[in-house]
């Protein structure tokens, strides 16, 4: 369906787009951990949840990077609190594929609503676009895996949470608009 928006995608672009498809279902689902894993002791932190996700717009960026702007639905009974330096890296069967990084968001309290995350994802050092090509045959969630950090902040409490080593697989099943 997406390539149907574009007539004829140039082939670098092509190329990323399965990368950030599957990192628009891990990002938003990470989201909602960072939050669940901040205030665990709060009862309705737990209803926290992504509602939807869907690609906005994807631009390139030079030939090694693309920007992107994901609309995610996030579900927020709690008070208001705003996740910062979001970044991470990609891997495939253990190698460092993409680096990405996400522009702050702010989660208004007790709310449903859509917000417009930006994003950007570069290939990693010694990755090029070839080696991403002959990936797209390798689009199996379980092959990839990814590290990722972010700080959250709420109610005046901050807390940096990192995860290495998360399998794409667990964020993938299921989810989506």
């Amino acid at each position: 369906l997406f390539f149907l928006i574009w007539e004829n995608p140039p082939r670098y672009i092509v190329t990323f787009i399965p990368v950030i498809m599957l990192l628009c279902t891990a990002g938003t689902r990470f989201i909602t951990a960072i939050i669940s894993l901040l205030a665990t002791s709060c009862g309705k932190i737990h209803e926290i949840g992504v509602n939807s996700y869907d690609i906005v717009s994807i631009t390139p960026s030079g030939l090694r990077s693309i920007d992107a702007v994901i609309a995610v639905g996030i579900h927020n009974p709690t008070f208001a609190f705003k996740v910062t330096d979001i970044c991470g890296t990609v891997y495939h069967n253990g190698s460092p594929l993409v680096d990405f990084s996400a522009e702050p968001v702010e989660v208004h309290k007790k709310s449903d609503d859509i917000y417009n995350i930006s994003g950007r994802a570069t290939l990693a050092k010694g990755i090029s676009i070839l080696n991403l090509m002959a990936l797209v045959r390798d689009l199996n969630p379980e092959s990839y895996t990814f590290d990722v950090s972010a700080k959250v902040t709420a109610k005046g409490l901050s807390k940096t949470i990192s995860k290495k080593n998360v399998p794409l697989s667990q964020f993938t099943e299921g989810n989506g608009k």
